[in-house]
């Protein structure tokens, strides 16, 4: 391979390999980059097995051919080293790269027979149109909160893709995706502007934890086609291509847990209100407990929030901006003041108003902002003690069976027959209603 590129172009094209061929990579292939020479450019390609970039950027090529480098040596040097252009060529076991003033340096290759670093074989299922890559930027803020890596529930350790597409009155067919998180007591889901789909159908997939977080890394505001099959899901804009691998897990029917919009009560509040509030009552909340909000509504035009803990006491008066209230509409009701707080967060103070959808105390609450087409499920209780020990449900999860009391069946089975342990995974789906 014999190629002069642009310095700066190059850089590009590898910035995204560079995230990919980390400290963290899990094998020392993957810590490579191969770059190929041909039809006019030169072709970048690296993975980790789990992310996936492939780009490319113009260039004179002298000669075409292929190789291998450490992605983050190669990187370092071209954003340090002087000059508007630089050229690539192999010897056979190494990389020569030198500028126009004849500062040069050599790489070592990887060897070819041994490189993994080969696109995988795909079939996409489907293909759409995402109206601005920001949208997973502004989905990871929102939702990642409340799910990590190491959560005991499968469900937890991704993010959900639901799509949908059907055919309106004037036969065009109009899409929607839904992206959601939980953490198996809360849930939170985002509306996602999409297009392109031309048939009618229904498709879901889960992009694990640590990849949605990858994807903070494309740039915002471009238009992108994404596509996928059982496997992978790809971005693709302008020149970059990114590859996802997909969860082989089957997510619970959500949907059936959230209230209908002819039962659901709507009280509606200022946010900078709201969130200031929630802050204040935080200094008072236990620092070795979960802290409890108590909601009431006593006076008309306006919601109440209290909390009372050894620290302290506090009470809150919300002005109520609009309301809707129908039958089994609860006058009180609690909430876990830290879940709420991260709920804020992701929020901006000048956002408009909160709307509260409540159906009655044993249902999720809606949370959402009054200017967006997002909410979040949140978990209500009707009083304190169920509201521990709903807290406590949620620690528990992912212990092992062998920590709790044996049953009768256990004691008499025979020694060297253990049970396999807990999976600690629960259908967040699950009496959600009822939690």
């Amino acid at each position: 391979m014999n190629v002069k590129v642009d310095r700066v172009g190059l850089v590009r094209a590898l910035s995204m390999a560079n995230l990919v061929c980390g400290k963290s990579s899990p094998t020392d292939a993957t810590k490579y980059v191969r770059l190929s020479a041909e039809q006019g450019a030169i072709h970048v390609f690296a993975t980790n097995y789990q992310q996936t970039v492939m780009d490319h950027e113009k260039c004179d090529v002298i000669e075409e051919g292929e190789v291998s480098v450490k992605c983050d040596s190669l990187f370092g040097l071209l954003t340090s080293i002087p000059g508007a252009s630089v050229t690539l060529s192999d010897n056979g076991n190494r990389v020569l790269l030198k500028n126009e003033a004849g500062i040069s340096y050599k790489l070592g290759m990887l060897d070819k027979e041994a490189s993994v670093l080969r696109p995988p074989k795909q079939n996409p299922l489907m293909e759409f149109v995402l109206d601005d890559t920001e949208s997973f930027s502004d989905v990871w803020t929102k939702l990642n909160k409340w799910m990590s890596k190491t959560h005991p529930s499968p469900y937890s350790r991704g993010f959900y893709f639901d799509i949908s597409a059907k055919k309106g009155k004037d036969d065009a067919v109009k899409s929607k995706l839904l992206i959601v998180g939980t953490n198996t007591a809360q849930i939170g889901i985002c509306d996602v502007k999409v297009g392109g789909i031309v048939a009618e159908g229904a498709w879901n997939f889960m992009v694990p934890y640590d990849n949605m977080e990858f994807c903070k890394n494309i740039p915002g505001g471009i238009k992108s086609t994404l596509s996928f099959d059982a496997n992978f899901l790809n971005i693709s804009y302008g020149t970059l291509k990114v590859m996802l691998t997909l969860m082989g897990v089957q997510f619970p029917p959500y949907k059936t847990i959230i209230p209908g919009k002819d039962t659901t009560s709507r009280i509606e509040v200022p946010t900078k209100d709201f969130s200031d509030a929630l802050e204040r009552l935080s200094y008072i909340q236990n620092s070795t407990t979960v802290s409890f909000a108590r909601v009431s509504f006593v006076e008309a035009g306006f919601m109440n929030l209290s909390v009372a803990t050894q620290t302290g006491e506090g009470e809150e008066r919300i002005p109520i901006v609009s309301e809707k209230k129908f039958d089994g509409f609860p006058d009180t009701m609690f909430f876990s003041v830290p879940t709420m707080q991260n709920y804020c967060k992701s929020l901006k103070k000048t956002d408009g108003n909160i709307i509260l959808g409540i159906q009655n105390e044993r249902k999720p609450m809606i949370l959402k902002p009054s200017e967006a087409e997002m909410y979040y499920l949140i978990t209500i209780i009707p009083s304190p003690d169920d509201c521990m020990a709903a807290e406590k449900k949620i620690k528990e999860i992912g212990k092992k069976e062998k920590d709790a009391p044996k049953t009768k069946e256990e004691e008499v089975a025979p020694k060297g027959e253990e049970e396999p342990p807990a999976t600690g995974t629960e259908d967040p789906a699950a009496g959600e209603g009822d939690a």
